[in-house]
């Protein structure tokens, strides 16, 4: 089930979604500046000092709202001076949609959210071809849980802007929660069609679409040069589930060997175990299984998810059988039958 995010949650989406529309045009950058260091990460996710350009007559290097900015965490000075030349961008070029899509991110913090619905209704009275607003909209009703809702602004947006890459990716996402998986693909590939330059990142969503379609080899395909570039993406445990669905223990050792690092997560142990298990080394799958036990078990961050631990307990119960040790064995299936019934009331609560 789904559940309503909190304020925080909502800002921050609703901000995040500014990057489809960054992304479209270059940035406008304020006259003076100067260098400043700032923390970063390398590949290998070491820190790092970088210097980067920031204005003098402001915070931020942007003409908008950043979406990486708390404005709860600004002074009552600082969040004014944000406000007010938001508001003066949007005066001084009310046709330009980042600043129509800002202004109305701004006054949502400012005034509620009811208000800056209602704000960019008005707008769109004045003007029905800009797209912004009805953007705007459309997250607003995502975080309301409106899948519909939420298609019919989405829609609309593209209707008045065909050519708005971050719509079709947007959309994409929704029709992928909503099971409609083919439109969810052509939207993507829409999306990348039009803008090439976010081709990884659109992969990386698309491969997960290809997997639900059981076009694994695509699915995989798409996923690579995002893990290959960023150690620890999320799609990892795509490739993972698209190896094993198509039972390429092969294609997952190879996989696993490049990248290393996996075998400390514990879907990654946990894989190792699958590999060692089809190759009949019964002693090096204990070992995974053993390890994924360790590394998945519930610790203060969080729970873990039933379901997976009894897939593993599974395993192990079914490694101990070949190697002869029985008990071991019994005692692992018992506890899988406990886990699945903790994984009843995991899904139900």
């Amino acid at each position: 089930m789904r559940v309503k995010p909190a304020l925080k949650t909502e800002i921050a989406s609703l901000a995040a979604a500014l990057t489809l529309l960054m992304s479209v045009v270059p940035l406008v950058v304020f006259s003076k500046e100067t260098s400043v260091s700032k923390e970063t990460s390398d590949s290998k996710g070491t820190s790092v000092s970088k210097k980067t350009s920031v204005s003098k007559a402001s915070p931020f290097n942007i003409s908008y709202l950043p979406p990486n900015v708390d404005l709860k965490n600004l002074t009552e000075q600082e969040r004014g001076k944000v406000f007010a030349h938001g508001l003066n961008e949007f005066k001084r070029n009310p046709q330009n949609y980042e600043a129509q899509y800002n202004h109305l991110l701004m006054d949502r913090f400012k005034n509620g959210r009811e208000h800056s619905k209602a704000l960019a209704n008005r707008m769109l009275k004045e003007n029905p071809k800009w797209f912004s607003p009805l953007f705007y909209l459309a997250m607003e009703s995502r975080v309301d849980l409106d899948d519909e809702a939420e298609l019919a602004w989405l829609n609309k947006c593209l209707q008045v802007n065909p050519n708005f890459y971050g719509g079709y990716a947007v959309r994409s996402d929704l029709l992928r929660n909503m099971g409609r998986e083919k439109e969810a693909l052509a939207d993507l590939n829409k999306a990348i069609e039009l803008h090439p330059g976010n081709k990884e990142f659109l992969r990386g969503s698309r491969a997960r679409i290809y997997f639900n379609l059981k076009e694994y080899d695509k699915c995989i395909a798409d996923s690579m040069p995002g893990i290959d570039r960023f150690p620890g993406d999320p799609n990892t445990t795509t490739v993972i589930r698209a190896y094993r669905a198509k039972n390429d223990w092969s294609g997952m050792a190879a996989f696993l060997d490049k990248h290393r690092y996996l075998e400390k997560t514990a879907q990654g142990a946990f894989a190792r175990a699958e590999v060692c298990y089809a190759n009949a080394q019964y002693e090096k799958a204990l070992a995974a299984c053993s390890s994924c036990i360790q590394l998945a078990e519930p610790h203060k961050d969080g729970v873990t998810d039933p379901k997976f631990l009894t897939e593993v307990l599974a395993l192990r119960a079914k490694v101990y059988r070949k190697l002869g040790k029985q008990d071991l064995a019994a005692a692992d299936e018992k506890r899988v039958k406990s886990e699945v019934y903790d994984d009843i009331m995991f899904q139900t609560k």
